[in-house]
Parts: C-alpha cells; sequence; structure tokens
C-alpha cells in the first residue's frame, strides 16, 4: 500500500492553502471561459462542490467529500433561515441542492451558475486572503 500519506505529502500553511485555493478556482475560471453559460455540463456539480470543499476546509479546518461539504454548507444555510453566514459571502443553496442531485442522476447546474457560485466563494476566499495579518 505504500507509507502514511503524511510521510508522502507535505502540509501547507492556511496562508499558502487560501493562495492555492483561490489560484485553483481563477485556473478554473478561466479554463471555463469558452463554454456558453446557458449550457449544461457534467462538469458544473463538481465544480460547485468543489468549491463547497475549498469554503468548508478554511471554515473548519478538515477536509471533507465533496458531496459531504456541499450538504454540510447547505444544513447551514437552512438552519440559518436564509441569512448569510461568514459575512458577507452570500451563497445559493439552490446551487448547491441541485449539484448534490446531479450526483444521483438529476440535471447539474448551468454553466452559468456553476460560474456564479464559483465567483462568489472566490470572492469569499479573497476576502479571507486580504484579512489575514502579514
Amino acid at each position: 500500500m505504500g507509507p502514511p500519506s503524511p510521510q508522502v505529502f507535505l502540509s501547507v500553511s492556511d496562508d499558502q492553502l487560501v493562495r492555492l485555493l483561490i489560484a485553483s478556482l481563477r485556473w478554473h475560471l478561466g479554463d471555463a471561459a469558452e463554454r456558453p453559460e446557458d449550457e449544461y455540463a457534467s462538469w458544473t456539480d463538481d465544480a460547485v462542490l468543489n468549491s463547497c470543499r475549498a469554503w468548508q476546509r478554511l471554515r473548519t479546518g478538515h477536509w471533507f467529500s465533496k458531496t459531504e461539504a456541499g450538504a454540510q454548507l447547505l444544513a447551514e444555510r437552512v438552519t440559518q433561515a436564509g441569512r448569510p453566514v461568514d459575512g458577507d459571502l452570500v451563497l445559493d443553496s439552490a446551487v448547491i441542492e441541485q449539484a448534490l442531485a446531479a450526483r444521483t442522476g438529476g440535471t447539474p447546474p448551468s454553466v452559468r451558475l456553476a460560474r456564479k457560485f464559483q465567483r462568489q466563494i472566490l470572492s469569499g476566499l479573497e476576502l479571507i486572503e486580504l484579512r489575514r495579518p502579514g
């Protein structure tokens, strides 16, 4: 099986992680620029749930599966009675619901909605980066 993962993979600081997640989201948004926004694509549920995963990692300090991160974030939003969680970040719960449903055969979010969601997470990550000391 190989050595334990901590012996193979180095941890990065939270500051480095924020920068890496921002770079990743920017790359994914740039990579999708050629696709029409009104189309449905098989990658959009992954895009939304990966964004949820990044956000939950920074909020909780733990990595979760894509579906678990999406479900957690959705549950938190429902319990907040529609109010934003984490300051200024406002996410569309319906997009998270649609991405989760796509995992079991539902229609994935449109490219437009997935990109909008990714941009919202990106904005939240950029705010975190700006607020970090140093």
